[in-house]
């Protein structure tokens, strides 16, 4: 399943049909539309995250669909006897009936990191705080993306929940906060046979190849 099927399938169990679902998030029928049909990498962050949120699911679930926690509720779900199905069915129901409308929500950003240069900026002369309204997904600190080397994803200025790996499995395509001698960077880890990547979204950007000689941490995982 593409990534355009999985956020159409959840926009029709949640909401019904597409246009319920654009009038509920306040964007053009005509422009969800267009995203589900061109493809999600050719949208504008600022609509991603609209949908992301009225759907209450993070971007990696939208990045790596087969392992997101839809897929996973699937997984379990059919291996289930069908009395057991009907039990966690109507579980289900009586937790989105205990849903209330989100909040505001105060969010204090620690400063910079960069999707380009490799510098990482954090200090009090650098926070902010600023009203966040939507599902705060579980997270660790807030950071601003400099840099436009992930866009359309993450663009310049962007906002991004990051959660510390606190022994988390970290899985190719994932979007992390890395330190790469003593360099930071917000980028895609790209892991293949005996190799270690930090790619880029931007295809003009040459991807960042990690070698044994380097020192390699990954700080944390970019949430939204």
């Amino acid at each position: 399943m593409n990534r355009e099927k999985y956020l159409k399938n959840l926009i029709e169990a949640k909401y019904g049909n597409v246009r319920a679902f654009s009038e509920h998030i306040k964007l053009p029928y005509t422009t969800v539309r267009s995203i589900l049909s061109r493809g999600l990498m050719n949208a504008k962050m600022r609509n991603i995250i609209k949908i992301c949120n009225g759907l209450d699911i993070y971007l990696e679930d939208v990045l790596n669909i087969n392992n997101s926690i839809i897929n996973k509720i699937t997984t379990t779900a059919v291996q289930l006897s069908p009395e057991k199905q009907y039990q966690l069915y109507n579980y289900s129901i009586k937790l989105s009936h205990s849903e209330n409308t989100f909040a505001c929500t105060k969010i204090k950003t620690l400063g910079f990191v960069s999707a380009e240069t490799g510098e990482i900026q954090i200090g009090d002369k650098l926070t902010e705080t600023f009203n966040y309204y939507g599902s705060v997904p579980e997270y660790n600190y807030v950071l601003k993306v400099n840099g436009n080397s992930m866009a359309p994803i993450l663009e310049n200025n962007q906002i991004i929940f990051v959660k510390k790996l606190d022994g988390n499995y970290i899985y190719s395509g994932q979007i992390v906060i890395a330190l790469l001698n003593d360099h930071a960077f917000v980028k895609k880890i790209d892991i293949g046979k005996g190799r270690i990547s930090l790619t880029s979204l931007n295809s003009e950007c040459s991807p960042v190849n990690i070698s044994r000689n380097d020192e390699f941490i990954i700080q944390g995982i970019v949430i939204i």
